[in-house]
């Protein structure tokens, strides 16, 4: 009986079902990855633009605070309004309720985690201001 080089299919198949399972699971590995990065990118751009408006906030005259009142305005990753931006702030502005002299200045941010979906829990950045700053 003579011996042959080389791979019988039977051998071959089952080393490239092997090889398919760990490219899937490798796929899946980096899928994952960058749908995180993808998500925590969107997630800092919501925080920088809910501390933004916040620190706006703080600079503005005290008595025309509520004049920063706003409701679902759509925005661009700059802060500017756009009709086609991802994201919806909303700032309310209330009498505190620890200090009588104080106003509290809460803003959320929603955005899309995919398009169409807003994520389940907005940004949400709040502050006291004071007369005098």
């Amino acid at each position: 009986m003579k011996s042959k080089d080389g791979f019988t299919l039977v051998e071959m198949v089952i080393a490239s079902f092997i090889l398919a399972m760990v490219f899937g699971g490798a796929m899946k590995c980096f899928v994952a990855a960058a749908r995180s990065q993808y998500l925590a990118n969107e997630y800092y751009a919501a925080s920088v633009l809910a501390r933004n408006r916040v620190e706006y906030a703080k600079i503005y005259p005290f008595q025309s605070l509520a004049m920063l009142i706003e409701t679902d305005v759509q925005l661009d990753r700059y802060g500017e309004p756009d009709g086609d931006g991802v994201y919806w702030r909303t700032t309310t502005v209330t009498p505190s309720v620890v200090n009588p002299v104080c106003i509290d200045v809460i803003v959320e941010v929603d955005y899309e985690t995919r398009p169409g979906v807003m994520c389940g829990v907005p940004v949400m950045v709040a502050t006291m201001v004071g007369e005098g700053g």
